[in-house]
């Protein structure tokens, strides 16, 4: 039986990206010491399930530590601290068998 099959869920799916140039922090922000990331990337696909589990994401093997999946599961806003690889895959997991997968990753395009 697949972890699919076993949990109920099913994969996630990435239809497109958007990279945008990350908007400047506000001032509580800042002053909670917030980093400014360099970008957000928008995933927008479905199947991105809110769940104790959390997805493990990557670009290009980078490993996204902050994101959020909007209440639709239908979109995640990637927060990036730094440049994740040219040309990378970009992965949400929830497993072995609820993998998405798009790419390649460009700073320039949107997906």
């Amino acid at each position: 039986m697949s972890e699919s099959q076993s949990t109920g869920w099913r994969p996630p799916v990435i239809d497109s990206y958007t990279v945008e140039k990350s908007p400047p922090l506000t001032a509580p922000e800042l002053a909670a010491g917030h980093p400014q990331p360099l970008a957000r990337v928008i995933l927008r696909g479905r199947n991105f399930f809110i769940r104790a589990v959390t997805p493990q994401i990557t670009i290009g093997g980078m490993k996204v530590l902050d994101f959020q999946i909007l209440p639709d599961e239908s979109t995640i806003l990637l927060y990036l601290f730094s440049r994740p690889p040219e040309n990378g895959t970009i992965q949400v997991s929830y497993g072995p068998s609820l993998t998405a997968e798009a790419g390649p990753f460009s700073w320039d395009d949107d997906g």
